[in-house]
């Protein structure tokens, strides 16, 4: 089972007055995926994610979209 993650964080402008915050969305993958998913750490993926009825398919690639 994977989780996903959603955190808001706050950064300044360069010029210390102002404040925008954004969102970012992590997907937490169980420990026994991990020897499986380091062969692409530091790569660039591509990501296609498609809905299907109840489900939610998400296909990570290497390089260009699928």
């Amino acid at each position: 089972m994977v989780k996903l993650r959603f955190d808001k964080s706050k950064r300044r402008y360069k010029n210390g007055r102002k404040i925008y915050e954004y969102e970012r969305i992590t997907l937490v993958f169980p420990r026994e995926c991990h020897g499986l998913l380091k062969s692409l750490r530091g790569k660039n993926l591509s990501i296609h994610v498609a809905r299907k009825d109840d489900s939610l398919s998400i296909l990570l690639s290497e390089g260009q979209q699928p």
